[in-house]
C-alpha cells in the first residue's frame, strides 16, 4: 500500500492510508514516536513521506497481523484521524488548530459477577494487539476502533494498569502480571488474574472534571432500565410496593419513593405514567426537579413519546451540560428533530454509555446512529453502524427497523437489486409506519425504472395516504404527489396536494419548502407558458384557486397581464376586468396604476358596465401621465358618460381636445343623443379630413362617408344627400359598402317603412363602429396589454 502525503495549507502534513477494505485504527504519542496501528497487516510504501520536510523518520515495525507505523516529527504537530469511505486520512496539524476527538470513558464495575472490571464502552473495536515498544522497552495493548475520530483524550491510571491518551483507539500499558484485555461488541474490559484492585469509578487518577475535554466520565450509577423494571412476572406486585411505599416512607423520603416509582413504570415502556410521577414530585420539591436525574429520567419518557423538542429542553441544563449519558439521549432527541449532525455527534460521545442498557434500548439507540448517518449521507459510516448491530438482539419490531436501514444503505448506495426483497419483507409486516414507507419506496422504483407509469405511482401513492398518519410520512407523501401531478400537467390537483401537504407540516421547514415549491410551479404554470395549453376558463379557475401564490412586483403583474390577455381575446371580458381590477386597488401605484384604470375602464365600457369604467378612471384621477395616455382617458370617460346618457358632460370632457379619435368620439355622442345635425357636420368634417389625407379613399373615408350620409338621412337633407351621392360614387365603386351608399344617397320614398327599418339599422351599426371597434379587435388579438 502507497501511503501517500501532501501539504496542507496554512502548514502541516497529510497522511493518506487508502486501504480496499474496512480496517480498524489506533493513532497515539509516546515518547519521541507517533503511533499509527491498523488492524489488518499491509506492506506500507513510505518512499512518499520523504516529499516533505516534517518527518525526520519513517518505520514499519513487523507485525504479523497488523500493519504499524512509527513517526519521528521535526516540530510538535498533533494528529487529527478521519475516515473518508475505507481510507484512513491522519493530519498533522498545529495543535492550536487540532480539535479534539470524541472522548471515551472508562467505567469501574468493582461487583460485576465476573469479577472485577474497567469498560470502556465503545463499538467496532478490534481484537487487542500486543506491541513492543522499543524506545521505552515495554510493551502495551493496543486496541484499534473502525470509526473515526474517537480516543482516550485523558489519560487514566489505576494500581494495575493505566490507559494511555491517545488520538484514535484505545492504549492499555499494563503494570501488573495477568491483566487482560477483551473485546465485546459493545466495549472493551479490562480486567486481571487476581482481580482489579478497584472500589469505584473515580478511583482512577486522571479523571478529568466535567466539561474538561468536551466530555466528563460516566457517572458510576448509570439509568440500570433492567434493574428498575423489576423480575420477569412480577410486574403487578413490584407496582404494588412501589406504590404502597409512597404511604409508608417518611415525609423526607417520599421524593425517593416516587422517583422510584417513576423508574419503574419507565423501565415497563409506561412513560406518559412516569411523566406523570414525576410531575407530581417535582411540584412537591423544586429542589428535585433540578437535579440532573430527575431531568434525564422526564427526557428519556419524553423521548419515549416523541416529544423531542421537550425532551431537548430537559437536556441542556449546565448540569448536564458534560454528561456523556445525558449526551447519547441528546443526541436521540435531535434525531427526532431532524438535525442529523447534531445527532451523529452526541451519540458518537455518549455511545459508550450503551453497554449499560437492555439490548432492546441499544437497539433504539444503534438504529438512531445509522438513521443519523443516512441523515447526513454518509454512507460508510451508516454501514459501519449496521454492521455493529446484531439482530438477535433486537425485538421483532426492532428487526423491520433494521431492514428498513439496510434497504435504505443500498438505495443509496445503487444496490437495488439487494433493496428490493427488504423492502418487500418491511412492506408486507405489521410495522405500519414502515410498512407505508416501504410500499411508497417501492412504488417510486418501480416508476424509475420505467415499470409503471406516472399515473399508475399516483394511484398507487395515494392509496397510502391511509395507511400511516401522525407524522411526516403523509405530508411527504403528499409532496411526492404533488409534484407528479404537477409534472403530468395536473396542475390544480398538484397544487391542492402540495397545499394540503404544508398545511399538514405547519411552521416547520418543510412547509416553507413545500410552499416555496408550490410558489415555484406557480410561477412556471403562468410564466413558464404552460397556462398557454390550459383553457382560459380552466387557467383563471386555477388562478384565482391560488391566488395567494401570485408574487409580488413585477412577476405577479406580469403573470396577470398573460391571464388577462387569454380572457379577453376570447370575449371573458368581465374576467379579464377583474383580474385588473385587483391590480389596481391593491398591487400597484402611480402612473402604473393610472394606467392600468385606463384599461380597466376599456373593458367596462366593453362590457357595457359605463358606471364601473366611470369609477376606474375616478379611481385614479389626478395622477399625471403622457400626453397620448391623457388623451385616452378623456376619450374613455367621454364614451362612458355617454353612455350614461349625459352628453353635455361627455362634451365638456372633450372640450379641449382636437384629435381626430376626439372627433370620433363626438360623432358617437351626437348619434347617441340622436342629434343627426351634429352628427352630420362632426362625421362630415371627418370625411373631409381623411379624403385630404387619401384623395383616392380609403375604408376609414368610406366609414366616416357611410356615417354622414346615415345622419343626414335620417336629418332628411334631400340636397346634401344628393351632393354626397356626386362626389363619392367613385370612392364606393366594386367596394362591399356600395349597395349600402347607394340606398343611403338615392331618391327614394323615405317614408317608406322598409327603408326606415334598414336605416335604423345602418345607423346601430355605424355607432358601435369607430372608437371601441378598433380595441375590440386588438383584444380579439390578444393585444389587451398593449393597449395604452
Amino acid at each position: 500500500m502507497s501511503v501517500a502525503a501532501e501539504p496542507i495549507p496554512g502548514g502541516g502534513l497529510r497522511l493518506r492510508f487508502p486501504w480496499k477494505e474496512p480496517v480498524a485504527a489506533a493513532v497515539y504519542e509516546r515518547g519521541s514516536r507517533l503511533w499509527i496501528v491498523f488492524s489488518a497487516p499491509a506492506l506500507l510504501d513510505l518512499t512518499g513521506l520523504g516529499a516533505g520536510d516534517l518527518v525526520t523518520e519513517a518505520r514499519q515495525v513487523p507485525q504479523a497481523d497488523a500493519a504499524v507505523l512509527t513517526l519521528r516529527l521535526r516540530q510538535r504537530l498533533m494528529p487529527v484521524v478521519d475516515m473518508r469511505d475505507n481510507a484512513w486520512i491522519v493530519d498533522l496539524k498545529d495543535p492550536r488548530d487540532a480539535p479534539r476527538p470524541a472522548a471515551l470513558a472508562a467505567v469501574a464495575e468493582p461487583h460485576h459477577p465476573n469479577g472485577p472490571r474497567v469498560i470502556v464502552g465503545t463499538a467496532a473495536a478490534a481484537p487487542p494487539l500486543r506491541l513492543r515498544d522499543p524506545e521505552i522497552g515495554d510493551e502495551v495493548d493496543v486496541v484499534p476502533i473502525g470509526r473515526a475520530p474517537i480516543g482516550m483524550s485523558i489519560p487514566r491510571e489505576y494500581p494495575q494498569f493505566e490507559l494511555l491518551p491517545t488520538v484514535q483507539g484505545i492504549v492499555v500499558q499494563p503494570k501488573a502480571d495477568g491483566v487482560a484485555v477483551e473485546v465485546t461488541p459493545e466495549a472493551v474490559a479490562i480486567r486481571a488474574d487476581r482481580g482489579l484492585q478497584i472500589t469505584g469509578a473515580n478511583q482512577a487518577k486522571g479523571v478529568a472534571p466535567a466539561g474538561e475535554g468536551g466530555v466528563a466520565p460516566i457517572k458510576a450509577d448509570p439509568m440500570k432500565f433492567r434493574a428498575w423494571a423489576g423480575a420477569p412476572g412480577a410486574y403487578v406486585p413490584t407496582r404494588q410496593a412501589l406504590q404502597q411505599a409512597l404511604a409508608k416512607v417518611p415525609r423526607a423520603k417520599i421524593g425517593e419513593a416516587r422517583l422510584e416509582l417513576a423508574r419503574f413504570h419507565l423501565a415497563n415502556g409506561e412513560e406518559a405514567e412516569a411523566l406523570g410521577v414525576l410531575a407530581t414530585a417535582g411540584a412537591a420539591d423544586s429542589r428535585l426537579a433540578d437535579e440532573p436525574q430527575f431531568r434525564l429520567l422526564r427526557a428519556a419518557a419524553l423521548i419515549e413519546m416523541g416529544r423531542h423538542a421537550a425532551a431537548e429542553a430537559e437536556l441542556v441544563r449546565p448540569s448536564l451540560a458534560a454528561d456523556p449519558e445525558a449526551m447519547l439521549w441528546r443526541g436521540l432527541a435531535a434525531e427526532g428533530l431532524g438535525d442529523h449532525a447534531k445527532a451523529a455527534q452526541l451519540l458518537r460521545r455518549g455511545e459508550n454509555v450503551l453497554v449499560h442498557y437492555p439490548p432492546e434500548l441499544q437497539g433504539t439507540f444503534r438504529l438512531a446512529i445509522v438513521d443519523a448517518h443516512l441523515g447526513q449521507g454518509n454512507l460508510a459510516s451508516a454501514k459501519a453502524a449496521l454492521e455493529l448491530i446484531d439482530p438477535a438482539r433486537l425485538n421483532a419490531r426492532q428487526k423491520i427497523e433494521l431492514l428498513w436501514r439496510q434497504a435504505q444503505a443500498d438505495l443509496k448506495s445503487g444496490d437495488r437489486l439487494g433493496a428490493r426483497p427488504k423492502l418487500e419483507q418491511v412492506a408486507a409486516s405489521a410495522h405500519r409506519p414502515l410498512a407505508a414507507r416501504a410500499r411508497f419506496t417501492l412504488i417510486e422504483e418501480q416508476l424509475a425504472a420505467g415499470q409503471i407509469e406516472r399515473d399508475k405511482a399516483i394511484q398507487g401513492m395515494d392509496g397510502l395516504r391511509l395507511a400511516w398518519r401522525g407524522d411526516d410520512f403523509e405530508p411527504g407523501l403528499l409532496r411526492r404527489i404533488g409534484s407528479l401531478m404537477v409534472d403530468g400537467g395536473k396542475w390544480r390537483d398538484g397544487f391542492a396536494a402540495w397545499r394540503e401537504a404544508a398545511a399538514l407540516f405547519a411552521k416547520t421547514p418543510q412547509a416553507k419548502q413545500i410552499t416555496d415549491e408550490l410558489a415555484a410551479g406557480f410561477e412556471r404554470l403562468f410564466l413558464g407558458g404552460a397556462a398557454d395549453k390550459l383553457s382560459p376558463v380552466e387557467a383563471l379557475g386555477i388562478y384565482y384557486d391560488f391566488r395567494e401564490l401570485t408574487p409580488t412586483g413585477a412577476k405577479g403583474d406580469e403573470m396577470i397581464r398573460r391571464l388577462a390577455d387569454r380572457l379577453a381575446a376570447v370575449d371573458l371580458l368581465r374576467q379579464a376586468a377583474d383580474l385588473i381590477e385587483h391590480q389596481v386597488n391593491f398591487r400597484l401605484k402611480g402612473e402604473e396604476r393610472a394606467r392600468l384604470a385606463t384599461r380597466l375602464a376599456i373593458l367596462r365600457l366593453l362590457e357595457r358596465q359605463p358606471e364601473k369604467a366611470l369609477k376606474a378612471l375616478e379611481s385614479t384621477a389626478g395622477q399625471p401621465l403622457p400626453p397620448e395616455q391623457t388623451l385616452e382617458r378623456k376619450l374613455v370617460e367621454a364614451r362612458a358618460l355617454g353612455d350614461l346618457g349625459r352628453y353635455e358632460q361627455a362634451r365638456k370632457a372633450l372640450a379641449e381636445e382636437t384629435a381626430p379619435a376626439a372627433n370620433e368620439v363626438r360623432v358617437e355622442l351626437a348619434w347617441r343623443a340622436k342629434d343627426w345635425a351634429e352628427a352630420a357636420r362632426l362625421a362630415g368634417a371627418a370625411a373631409e379630413a381623411r379624403l385630404q389625407a387619401q384623395p383616392k379613399g380609403d375604408a376609414d373615408l368610406r366609414r366616416q362617408v357611410l356615417k354622414w350620409a346615415t345622419a343626414l338621412t335620417l336629418l332628411g337633407d334631400e340636397p346634401a344627400l344628393a351632393g354626397l351621392r356626386g362626389r363619392f360614387t367613385p370612392i364606393f365603386e366594386g367596394t362591399k359598402e356600395a349597395q349600402t351608399f347607394l340606398v343611403l344617397t338615392s331618391r327614394v320614398d323615405r317614408t317608406d317603412k322598409d327603408y326606415q327599418a334598414l336605416t335604423k339599422e345602418i345607423a346601430g351599426v355605424a355607432q358601435v363602429e369607430g372608437f371601441l371597434a378598433a380595441y375590440r379587435e386588438r383584444i380579439k388579438a390578444g393585444q389587451l396589454s398593449a393597449i395604452n
